[in-house]
């Protein structure tokens, strides 16, 4: 969970061709994809902190257990858990019906506007919209997290040196993947 407040900018179709709308719809469920982890984050932190003691293990078993949650019940759990500001809750769950509507019924609802280019351009308004709506939501459960992480001895700085490290060790996996690949011409595994 990066702490970075900045939201990424979403970029602007190079197309409406029908790449563009799987490209779009890709970033869309990454972020929705974030949101939840966001969510799940805060439902288990909210657990864990409400009880007597904790322990390591504790902590993977609730984080284990709120893992198979919907998105719908992690937000239940947290909702039970602490009064959420009513902007906030209309945010989460809007959030919680978009990803629900992108999941099950986009494509579906959409099989018409997806063969001509103006309705490919419609799909990826929509789409944007979903990811800005999503990117906003991961914000805001981010913000009700940390309060709580805190108390638990969690800070910001630990989360941001653990990207950090993250961020490092995927860059050393680029650069032995890319000299592997420059030197046989190829990728290894």
């Amino acid at each position: 969970m990066k702490t970075n407040s900045e939201l990424r900018e979403i970029p602007l179709p190079d197309s409406y061709d029908e790449k563009e709308v799987f490209a779009f719809f890709g970033l869309a469920a990454y972020y929705a994809q974030v949101f939840e982890q966001a969510a799940l984050h805060l439902a288990a932190a909210l657990e864990v902190f409400s009880m007597s003691s904790s322990s390591a293990q504790i902590v993977e078993s609730v984080y284990g257990q709120m893992e198979k949650a919907t998105l719908g019940r992690l937000l239940a759990r947290a909702r039970r858990t602490i009064a959420i500001d009513h902007a906030v809750d209309d945010l989460l769950s809007a959030a919680l019906e978009e990803r629900n509507y992108l999941t099950h019924k986009f494509f579906d609802q959409h099989s018409e506007n997806f063969i001509v280019n103006s309705g490919r351009k419609l799909m990826i308004d929509r789409l944007r919209e979903a990811t800005a709506l999503f990117q906003r939501a991961d914000r805001a459960a981010t913000k009700i997290f940390w309060p709580t992480s805190s108390a638990m001895g969690v800070t910001e700085e630990m989360v941001n040196e653990m990207y950090a490290q993250i961020l490092a060790d995927a860059e050393a996996r680029e650069a032995a993947l890319s000299t592997g690949a420059s030197a046989s011409g190829h990728a290894t595994a």
